[in-house]
């Protein structure tokens, strides 16, 4: 053994005899005496060496027993050997902790001095059929109070059942875990459904929605129980943006059928649709409306707006089938590509568009009182 080694080691035996933690010790042999091991290298070497002080009879009776308390409720151990060593001057070592736990048989404890032995079969078996049906290990560890989900993975592990994955534990851990794309059955679905094809995007694990107009970003994000994120104004913007994300691989798949996929500008077909969803056109034609959608401030003409041709023909032979007439459909040349327009300004479309698609006040209120305002105005004259 070099003299190195030697004056390393002894100082090594110093710090161990000092009452401080392993770790501490391993910081303060790293920083004043230069060692080039890692501290969790040098902490594990600091264990293997006995310290002076293990035997219980070095405390009294009520300092052990304050010790077992500690030990059994708190996990971090560095900070019951901090704070005890604090409060009596003594030189306790995680070594002399863990043997002196040891020797009177107390076994370490988790957050609220709970841990799997805690429970007995029949009460994990519990635990199981609720994860069975549905509930997540997240919900699982809150609610029986384990610090983090793998203790509830580690119980599934004990009875041979499998977890599931990661990612859908995710999606069925936030406030829309029961929100789902696979039916069209409100009216707040199918105006979703019309923003994301218009302003919206998807990619492999979740589904954006981004706008100008913070009430329709704010309504949406208050019906899913999320918050949404304010991008403030830059370079680029002249005006703040607002986004509001859902996650969840099956939620991007079910979303597939309407036309919402990566880069869908100009690749938007017909959205398809069940008989029994047929019903909520008008939401989805609203949400667009709100989205890549006009009407003139003085309320007396409005489009829709579209880059894809074959769209374009959808929303044209919907607003028909509403009993809209006279509806003006054009292509306008844009650099490689250019944008559908479908317009109108007849009073009796306008009667239509307030009467079908926005006979309720929710989403964006700018348009919606620009066309009651339309509405209003016919009526005086």
């Amino acid at each position: 053994m070099t003299k190195a080694e030697k004056r390393m080691y002894k100082n090594m035996y110093k710090e161990r005899q000092s009452g401080r933690t392993s770790r501490e010790s391993a910081r303060i042999l790293k920083k004043k005496f230069g060692m080039k091991l890692a501290i969790e290298v040098i902490t594990k070497m600091l264990t293997k060496i006995a310290p002076k002080n293990d035997c219980r009879y070095n405390y009294s009776p009520e300092q052990i027993r304050i010790l077992s308390r500690m030990y059994r409720s708190i996990e971090n151990t560095h900070k019951i050997i901090s704070y005890f060593n604090r409060k009596n001057k003594t030189s306790l070592t995680y070594h002399g902790l863990t043997i002196l736990m040891c020797k009177l048989g107390v076994k370490k404890g988790r957050r609220n001095g709970r841990s799997l032995c805690h429970y007995t079969t029949k009460q994990e078996l519990e635990i199981i059929e609720e994860y069975r049906k549905g509930s997540t290990t997240i919900k699982l560890a809150l609610k029986y109070g384990f610090k983090t989900p793998k203790s509830i993975s580690d119980i599934l592990k004990k009875h041979g059942k499998k977890a599931r994955d990661q990612a859908f534990e995710r999606a069925n851990s936030v406030p829309y875990a029961d929100f789902s794309f696979a039916k069209l059955d409100s009216e707040f679905k199918a105006y979703y459904v019309g923003l994301l094809l218009s302003d919206g995007y998807r990619t492999r694990g979740f589904i954006g929605l981004q706008m100008a107009d913070e009430d329709v970003i704010r309504f949406v994000s208050r019906t899913l129980g999320v918050k949404y994120l304010t991008i403030p104004i830059s370079r680029k913007m002249t005006k703040p943006m607002y986004r509001v994300c859902i996650y969840g691989k099956e939620r991007c798949q079910q979303v597939e059928r309407f036309g919402i996929v990566p880069k869908k500008s100009l690749i938007i077909g017909s959205p398809e649709l069940n008989n029994d969803e047929y019903q909520y056109i008008p939401y989805i034609l609203r949400g667009l409306l709100d989205g890549d959608g006009w009407v003139r401030k003085d309320g007396k003409e409005f489009y829709w707006a579209t880059a894809s041709a074959n769209f374009a023909f959808w929303i044209y032979n919907e607003l028909c089938n509403l009993g809209m007439q006279k509806l003006n459909i054009n292509f306008v040349p844009n650099g490689s590509a250019g944008i559908w327009f479908i317009r109108t300004g007849l009073q009796n479309n306008v009667g239509l568009l307030k009467d079908i698609i926005y006979d309720k006040p929710f989403g964006m209120q700018r348009k919606y009182n620009r066309i009651y305002q339309i509405q209003d105005d016919v009526q005086r004259l």
